[in-house]
């Protein structure tokens, strides 16, 4: 495999290659910092645009205008520039006919498309959208453009069939020229994407024409290190729906979850599948016809607590210590949802529930013999690990537990100072 480390932050001018897109319409050696005010943003020298020299504040403002158009002429030139290397190396794989080659890119970058710059930190498709140009052995398939929306995470399963190897176990992704069923209907269903690196844990789903996309709180979807901070996950951007329409809006400026609903709770449903399976913490999920109490008491803090589906007139508390947790649903609840995080992966938990009449509790897939309306267990528990399934029969109150266990993070390793600053100047620190 081969990295690409350009196009990438720190921008590189590579000027006969700007001006084959023709004149350009910005000054390419317009001021910087030492020719001009300090505060003039975008810091050039040696011919880079490094980001931690962008006034961010002016570049959002538009009074920076120019300066934006010069740093989107710096990233072009620098895609020119890989995309002639890339073109250097398949006249030499002219040599090798069997050779299967994928190009493509891990995301794609924002300069104030939403209001924001460089990558990370959303799910709109100018981070999203990236190519995916698969030659094949003997030009089959050449020149065919498929319209509909694939993964990145197929890319792996797709190079594996090629080759006629065995499947990879563990991979979620499925094989873009297969054929079976199973990989026909995942495709209709939609395809998934996360974001993880600045704000809230974003998830999204696009199905046909629309983007679905549901704000999570950091370490749901990705497993965070202890250290990182204790945040409120019933703040900020946390729990928000958007919905967009692809096809009337490709530049994702109308909203429309508020105004077609349907499509967003069926977008959110097949959402909500896949965090079932992959939103790392303890799942609670509860139903009660009428009005209950559910209290959760730990012996360590609650770092992250998500509420999903919960209703306007739904109450919640956490006390000062973090350590528990009671919810309130005055009008009862057709399926509140609960993700939470705790920072001791081997704490003990206590469920108790007040409901009119006596709540089944469920630990995994199975149904908890309880004569009181409690539970404890700790986590870890392998029961806790086997899929819910569907919800139970009948109409009387229930409470489903389950836990989704992610990867530890990987331990610190201290690096040497050259490595350090490599990567400062790549923007990763």
């Amino acid at each position: 495999m081969l990295h690409t480390q350009d196009p990438h932050i720190p921008y590189r001018l590579r000027r006969s290659l700007v001006e084959t897109f023709g004149p350009s319409p910005v000054d390419l050696d317009g001021p910087g910092p030492d020719e001009a005010s300090a505060d003039n943003g975008a810091f050039r020298r040696a011919g880079t645009w490094a980001a931690e020299f962008w006034d961010w504040g002016r570049l959002r403002s538009g009074r920076a205008r120019d300066e934006l158009e010069r740093i989107v002429a710096f990233y072009d030139s620098e895609i020119a520039w890989a995309d002639r290397a890339l073109g250097q190396l398949f006249e030499e794989l002219e040599s090798l006919p069997d050779t299967v080659v994928v190009v493509t890119a891990d995301h794609g970058e924002e300069f104030g498309d939403h209001g924001q710059f460089e990558h990370g930190h959303s799910l709109y498709d100018e981070l999203l959208r990236v190519p995916l140009l698969v030659r094949l052995p003997g030009g089959r398939h050449a020149g065919v453009v498929v319209d509909e929306p694939v993964s990145l995470v197929d890319v792996a399963p797709t190079l594996v069939h090629l080759a006629g190897a065995e499947p990879l176990p563990r991979a979620e992704g499925r094989p873009l020229f297969a054929v079976d069923a199973e990989a026909r209907e995942r495709r209709r269903d939609g395809v998934l994407a996360e974001a993880m690196l600045r704000g809230p844990e974003r998830a999204a789903i696009v199905s046909g024409r629309y983007k679905y996309v549901f704000s999570l709180p950091l370490g749901h979807l990705h497993p965070f290190p202890r250290e990182l901070a204790l945040e409120d996950g019933l703040t900020g951007n946390v729990g928000k729906e958007e919905l967009y329409d692809l096809e009337d809006d490709p530049g994702e400026t109308r909203d429309l979850a508020s105004r077609e609903p349907e499509t967003a709770a069926r977008l959110r449903r097949l959402l909500f599948d896949y965090l079932e399976e992959h939103a790392h913490g303890l799942h609670l999920r509860c139903r009660a016809p009428a009005g209950f109490e559910l209290q959760l008491a730990a012996t360590a803090t609650l770092a992250h607590v998500q509420p999903l589906g919960l209703e306007a007139d739904d109450e919640v508390e956490i006390d000062a210590s973090r350590r528990r947790l009671v919810f309130r649903s005055p009008a009862g609840a057709d399926d509140d949802w609960w993700i939470v995080r705790l920072l001791d992966p081997g704490a003990r938990l206590s469920l108790r529930a007040r409901a009119a009449s006596r709540m089944r509790f469920f630990v995994g897939g199975a149904e908890e013999p309880a004569e009181e309306a409690s539970l404890a267990f700790a986590l870890g528990d392998p029961r806790l690990a086997v899929p819910p399934g569907d919800a139970p029969a009948g109409d009387g109150p229930w409470c489903r537990v389950w836990q989704v266990a992610g990867a530890a993070p990987a331990s610190g390793r201290a690096l040497d100072s050259g490595i350090v600053e490599q990567l400062r100047a790549l923007g990763y620190l």
